[in-house]
């Protein structure tokens, strides 16, 4: 019968033999059975951690942070853990009592951990130190990765990742504020009362004291309190959780400091300012908006909407808001700046006119009197050309226009030379003058029958009845007869 290797046998242990002072060839490297007790020993521990210490390659206590259970394992100390509750922590810790250890910055805690509250707030002390933070104020510019590259990886998980969830426990006396951190959990915008306690503090920094107060928010000012992020991820409008703090109040959206120009670009924003509009200044009819002026608006919050939307043009919003019915420009008490320089706009008014009073040729117009302008809301248009005879010319240059025809000539126009010679010309062939002699004739009663009281003013009969000699012999500059009808 052969027998058992001398290395394969069963030693009997004994602590005060020599040989097991040596960790040059220990046991556990020699033989692959251990003597019985061996582990009971404390004396073997120690020669245990010091030759792992030279497997490992350890040359300060810090290095013990890298070594794993796995470590201790593959060379052969599974035996001596059990005598630490399978924990190389808490072996490595027993070796070494005089030592400040930190838990945390070794690669995996014990089980549980941190469920103890006393670790939790061994930790944050630890990093605040770490981290230079010596006010609760200091801990707002803290992120997630910096917990993580402080070995708090496996805190952060058990506090769901936030920061602000691990700082309530560490601090449950403080009061907190998750929005004064560079980082919000996730989702925390989206929770209505997360909205609600933020606009509660926002109010009280910005001194509101009444709801309306809230309509001089900005977003400078939910930037300046670290509120933008609320706009931006909640996908809510200043409105919309405005409405989550007083329910029971209507929230406009033109009434805030700033409205932003894309919210004029949606049509239906544009339209439901108009009928709130419409109800602020009483209006009953369509025809009541005839009374607005660009100075409603601006009184009302629309200061953005009617100058750089509409462009001052009152009847753009109209038509928006009563698409069917048809808006004249000059009916309204203010009209664009500009407008009546605008050909197309005095042809527009001008059509309209004519049909008002019944013309039907170039000669009817003739008969228009500034007054009736005035009684037509033609008011600028009179300003703008003191006289029709000017706006006519400038809306239709292809009729030749007789200035004195019109009740009232252009200012100056007697003065002018030319156009005296003019005048008298034509009144030479509607009085049938053929020589100088009908001229002595002449009379103030001929000349006001045919518009020339304003010549009267400007002289004498005597110099009108010589300048009309002057015109004998000349060729008269006929003007052609334009029957068409006028539009």
């Amino acid at each position: 019968m052969s027998r058992r290797p001398k290395h394969f046998r069963q030693l009997a242990w004994d602590s005060v033999d020599a040989k097991y002072a040596d960790i040059s060839n220990p046991e556990w490297v020699l033989n692959d059975r251990l003597p019985s007790r061996f582990w009971t020993d404390p004396h073997n521990h120690r020669r245990y951690m010091k030759w792992l210490a030279i497997e490992l390659k350890i040359s300060d206590l810090d290095d013990w942070y890298r070594v794993t259970s796995s470590d201790i394992i593959s060379r052969r100390g599974d035996g001596l853990l059990e005598y630490y509750s399978h924990s190389h922590i808490q072996l490595i810790m027993a070796m070494h009592p005089g030592h400040d250890w930190f838990v945390w910055k070794f690669n995996q805690v014990p089980n549980r951990f941190w469920d103890d509250l006393k670790n939790v707030k061994a930790y944050v002390k630890w990093f605040e130190k770490q981290n230079g933070i010596r006010k609760k104020s200091d801990w707002h510019r803290i992120q997630q990765d910096d917990l993580y590259d402080h070995c708090g990886g496996g805190l952060m998980d058990h506090y769901q990742c936030s920061v602000i969830r691990l700082l309530r426990a560490a601090y449950p006396d403080h009061d907190w504020k998750p929005w004064l951190f560079s980082q919000v959990t996730k989702n925390f915008w989206t929770d209505r009362r997360s909205r609600i306690e933020y606009l509660k503090w926002l109010g009280n920094q910005l001194g509101y004291k009444k709801p309306e107060d809230w309509y001089q928010l900005t977003r400078k000012d939910l930037t300046r309190y670290h509120g933008i992020s609320l706009l931006l991820t909640s996908g809510l409008s200043r409105v919309e959780f405005l409405a989550e703090l007083y329910p029971k109040l209507k929230w406009h959206e033109w009434k805030f400091k700033q409205v932003t120009p894309a919210f004029w670009d949606d049509a239906s924003n544009r339209i439901r300012y108009l009928n709130w509009l419409g109800k602020e200044l009483g209006y009953k009819s369509q025809n009541d908006w005839y009374k607005v002026m660009a100075l409603d608006f601006s009184k009302n919050f629309g200061t953005t909407l009617i100058h750089f939307f509409y462009y001052g043009d009152l009847t753009a919003p109209l038509k928006e808001l009563f698409p069917k019915s048809e808006w004249h420009a000059w009916k309204f008490r203010q009209v664009p700046a500009g407008f009546w320089d605008s050909i197309p706009n005095c042809q527009s008014y001008l059509s309209w006119l004519a049909d008002q009073l019944g013309l039907k040729t170039k000669e009817d117009w003739y008969q228009v009197s500034r007054n009736d302008f005035f009684a037509h809301y033609g008011n600028g248009f009179i300003k703008r050309f003191k006289t029709p005879y000017k706006g006519l010319a400038l809306a239709y240059p292809e009729y030749e226009w007789i200035p004195w025809l019109f009740d009232y000539a252009p200012s100056g126009f007697w003065g002018d030379a030319q156009n005296r010679k003019r005048y008298l010309t034509w009144l030479g062939h509607q009085l049938d003058f053929h020589s100088p002699e009908d001229w002595l004739e002449l009379s103030a009663k001929q000349l006001r029958d045919h518009r020339g009281g304003g010549l009267l003013v400007k002289q004498k009969l005597g110099e009108i009845r010589a300048e009309g000699k002057a015109t004998i012999g000349k060729e008269k500059k006929k003007g052609r007869k334009d029957t068409a009808r006028f539009r």
